[in-house]
């Protein structure tokens, strides 16, 4: 019985060791895995994030075009009316406050051009500044 509590004493730590080094191959396996899984998980949101990215460049650049495209209309709207003003001033004046109301109008329908073509000009901008971040995105 001696020599069974000697050979149990002596190989004790052992069978320790060995429990210890297999559960550390175990955990680490466990532990590559879930690193891995991680990893994956990561680089699928960071696809996600990209393409939502892309959508919303894509949505900006609708979005710019549509205002570009109102901007424009404005803008000849406005260029229209004060050709018209002009033509109009062509005319006899029927008194002085006539020729005064007129010229009014006419500076009016000039400061609304200049505005639209200003919108006009920061919209394009914005656009030109929407195409370079979608080639970015894109490469």
């Amino acid at each position: 019985m001696e020599t069974i509590v000697q050979w149990a004493t002596i190989l004790s730590p052992i069978i320790a060791v060995i429990i210890a080094v297999l559960a550390s191959r175990h955990s680490a396996k466990e532990t590559a895995k879930h690193i891995d899984s991680i990893n994956e998980s990561t680089r699928l949101q960071v696809e996600s994030i990209k393409e939502l990215a892309k959508i919303q460049v894509k949505t900006s650049q609708i979005q710019i075009n549509k205002e570009l495209w109102e901007a424009r209309a404005k803008f000849l709207q406005a260029n229209e009316r004060q050709a018209e003003a002009q033509r109009m001033s062509m005319f006899s004046y029927q008194n002085i406050n006539d020729a005064y109301s007129r010229e009014e109008k006419y500076q009016e329908i000039s400061y609304e051009k200049d505005f639209h073509q200003k919108h006009v000009k920061i919209l394009e901008g914005y656009q030109k500044d929407l195409i370079n971040l979608s080639k970015e995105l894109e490469g």
